[in-house]
């Protein structure tokens, strides 16, 4: 396809890592891809430095996950509020999907507090103002959506099963009949019935960038596992611990506490006492049976433990309850609605921080140092530990307190 189009002369180009930081800019539009909420951190930076790098009338940024108020039915604060108001100060569309309905705003002045900008129903974007959007009618399920959220005033457009949406998508033109700074979007489902149908004109400059709308670093890093010793699941019954399986189940279906899964990370970079804003683990889901529209098992109740240790030694499996007999933080649960832990896809576990600053400060820790992490509980679900080709290893993802 690229070639194709460099031959048909047509302007575009593409960078960085496809789904988590990934620019493309195609005839004049944009776009701007993340990971937030799955996959990576640093996502509100990398927006920013990318939408103050190229100038464009027509920018998009674009993830999967939503914040509760900005969607109609179960779905979590899985992303923060920095991602959506950072595009919104650059005059960018957000589109977001992962709740099985449709919806739309308003032009917004501010997500993380809930400000309209105007109520009109042609969309005007500009620096400090957009809307963002919901389509997550792509075949799966339809949901229902819930009393109060689709009451907030800043919906402009909603379709769930209460009005009888069908599966569909949004479709947007730019540049529409020839003017550069128009956009036709319309939502339709699969019957041709449309249930959203509204013009944009973007007054974004299309001649120079916007100044920078984030002026603090906020310093982000990962650690994966790198070996395959660092990853094992324990038997708690019989002390029986084995090491390096590409596939690994999280927990047990009854909720019984047999089954121990343990993930260390070495050369953790953290300084003694680190002021750890955010911490993750990261997996990738290969199988999920939880609760849905079929009635499958509800969804899963994982706890999620650190060791207390300066440096976490290595697992050794010839050694019986080589991960249970070690000393841990008091656990913190990890649910959610089951449409969260989809298969094939990322699953970003509950926020580690507090336990992570909890080890960082124990006596004798380094950076360097390695970090152990424990998960158990009520669940049906495995995940990859062994494709490192496919990065598809277990991560530990880390955020700092903000530098300004």
């Amino acid at each position: 396809m690229t070639e194709q189009l460099e031959r048909a002369g047509v302007q575009q180009y593409c960078e960085g890592e496809v789904g988590v930081q990934h620019a493309c800019y195609y005839q004049g539009l944009y776009m701007v891809l993340s990971g937030v909420g799955t996959w990576g951190l640093g996502h509100p930076d990398y927006i920013d430095a990318a939408f103050s790098a190229v100038p464009a009338a027509w920018k998009v940024c674009g993830w999967h996950k939503n914040q509760r108020l900005f969607q109609l039915n179960t779905k979590s604060d899985e992303t923060g509020y920095a991602v959506y108001d950072t595009c919104r100060q650059h005059g960018a569309i957000v589109a977001t999907g992962h709740e099985h309905s449709y919806s739309r705003t308003f032009a917004m002045a501010s997500f993380s507090e809930q400000v309209i900008a105007n109520y009109n129903e042609t969309v005007t974007l500009r620096p400090g103002e957009t809307f963002c959007f919901v389509s997550g009618l792509g075949g799966q399920s339809i949901r229902e959506w819930d009393d109060e959220l689709a009451a907030n005033p800043w919906w402009a457009a909603k379709g769930a099963v209460q009005n009888d949406v069908s599966d569909g998508a949004l479709f947007c033109t730019f540049k529409v009949n020839g003017q550069p700074d128009r956009a036709h979007c319309t939502f339709r489902d699969t019957r041709n019935v449309t249930f959203d149908d509204f013009d944009i004109v973007t007054q974004v400059p299309a001649d120079r960038v916007a100044k920078s709308a984030r002026v603090c670093r906020q310093p982000f890093f990962e650690v994966a596992v790198a070996d395959g010793a660092d990853d094992a699941v324990e038997d708690v019954r019989t002390g029986a611990v084995v090491a390096g399986q590409r596939i690994v189940r999280l927990g047990d279906v009854d909720g019984g506490a047999n089954t121990l899964v343990a993930f260390r990370f070495a050369g953790v970079p953290l300084a003694p006492g680190a002021a750890v804003e955010h911490a993750f683990l990261q997996v990738f889901g290969t199988a999920s049976n939880v609760a849905d529209a079929h009635g499958a098992r509800g969804a899963p109740e994982l706890r999620v433990r650190l060791e207390l240790a300066a440096d976490a030694a290595p697992i050794d499996p010839a050694r019986a309850h080589a991960v249970s007999a070690r000393t841990f933080t008091a656990p913190l649960l990890w649910t959610s609605d089951g449409e969260d832990f989809e298969a094939r896809t990322v699953w970003n576990s509950v926020d580690l921080a507090p336990l992570l600053r909890e080890v960082v400060r124990l006596p004798g820790w380094q950076a360097g140092h390695a970090v152990l992490v424990t998960v158990e509980g009520r669940a049906d679900l495995t995940v990859a530990t062994a494709d490192r080709s496919a990065c598809q290893a277990p991560t530990l993802a880390i955020e700092l307190a903000r530098e300004c």
